[in-house]
């Protein structure tokens, strides 16, 4: 995980020196609650989500690439707040105050 992490911003990093752009990279969202479906695997793909989120932190921001940090406002445990479920895949539009917020504290504009 480390090793793909650190290849992702690393690239984000060149693309950025490259262009001159910034980038802003935004949290794996927590899954939506669903006792439907692929249940099987759920536990390890919540603490992949973590474990990559974690790792983010730790990279970023270097140079004109920020994380734009609002994991925690989305969910608990993992799991996606329901008041942001969309449709058991996607988030509504109910993120997006987050998102400002986490843009805001990145200094990222």
């Amino acid at each position: 995980l480390r090793s793909t992490v650190n290849a992702f911003c690393q690239g984000l990093l060149e693309a950025s020196e490259n262009y001159r752009i910034r980038f802003g990279v935004v949290p794996v969202a927590p899954h939506a609650y669903n006792n439907k479906g692929r249940v099987h695997g759920r536990q390890a793909r919540r603490e992949t989500t973590r474990m990559w989120n974690a790792t983010l932190r730790e990279y970023l921001p270097r140079g004109d690439v920020y994380f734009l940090d609002y994991e925690e406002s989305l969910g608990k445990d993992g799991i996606l707040h329901p008041e942001l479920d969309a449709d058991s895949t996607h988030m509504n539009a109910g993120f997006v105050p987050f998102l400002e917020q986490a843009i805001e504290e990145s200094r990222l504009l």
